[in-house]
């Protein structure tokens, strides 16, 4: 099934313009664009969501936070939003042209409460938003691309490439700065069924299945943004911030390519 896949993926991608097959160093769009970055540097008391880093994880998690801001270059305004004055000071010291807010939250609702203050807080002259976890870092090739389906109903997330490390094997490989990664989302051990995980929408799939879809990171239109209601959910609470409650209310889009819009997830690296 995977195969087919991608073969189908293949025979598209020969009838996308030539113009999104080049890497394009980004710029910042005509538009406005603002990044979101919620950032936790303590250790968490869910073991899932980052508590197992042990010894030295504020100063690993500032590495990944470093290298995420330095990626969204594309963007008029980086919002990095903290809840503790030890990750205030902590990020403050990487001397990043950013906008920092400390907000009132346990870990776990951090990323929805940085995104309802930023709902709360929206300014007009904002078109579009770009949502990121603090451990990822973007590539794209045709920003200008990407946006042009951004609307109310539509949004786009990136694949998330994993790099390989146990040594298992996947399909497909993507080979990138001579190391070997998989693309989360399309990976065998998901289970295939129907209805299709996979539609095609012009020169993009829609993703039919919010597991398929997350990628802890999004690009949508502000207006798109403020009508999201955020939950407070006790089961896997970041990532229905960081991805299922807008995949609940709009159309989840991803390029058929798996570079042309993707995260390098430095998790564990």
């Amino acid at each position: 099934m995977v195969d087919q896949f991608r073969n189908k993926l293949n025979k598209i991608y020969r009838r996308i313009p030539q113009k999104n097959k080049l890497y394009i160093e980004p710029r910042i769009a005509p538009s406005k664009i603002e990044a979101i970055i919620p950032f936790f540097g303590g250790v968490s008391i869910d073991q899932f969501h980052g508590g197992n880093l042990g010894p030295g994880h504020t100063d690993i998690r500032l590495r990944y936070l470093s290298r995420t801001i330095d990626s969204v270059t594309f963007v008029n305004n980086v919002y990095v939003f903290v809840r503790s004055d030890e990750d205030q000071d902590a990020v403050m010291k990487l001397n990043k042209k950013i906008i920092l807010i400390k907000v009132t939250s346990i870990p776990l609702y951090l990323p929805a409460t940085a995104l309802e203050y930023i709902q709360k807080n929206h300014h007009n002259g904002v078109q579009y938003y770009y949502y990121t976890e603090s451990d990822q870092v973007v590539h794209f090739k045709n920003l200008s691309w990407l946006l042009s389906v951004c609307d109310d109903n539509n949004y786009v997330a990136p694949h998330r490439w994993e790099e390989i490390r146990d040594g298992k094997i996947y399909d497909p490989i993507m080979r990138f700065k001579d190391r070997n990664f998989f693309v989360n989302n399309i990976s065998p051990f998901h289970e295939w069924g129907k209805p299709p995980l996979y539609e095609q929408v012009g020169e993009f799939v829609k993703c039919n299945d919010a597991g398929k879809a997350y990628a802890g990171a999004y690009l949508c239109s502000s207006s798109l943004l403020l009508k999201i209601k955020f939950s407070r959910s006790g089961y896997l609470p970041l990532e229905h911030s960081s991805g299922f409650d807008i995949f609940n209310i709009a159309r989840a889009l991803k390029t058929f390519s798996f570079d042309d819009f993707f995260v390098e997830h430095l998790w564990f690296r």
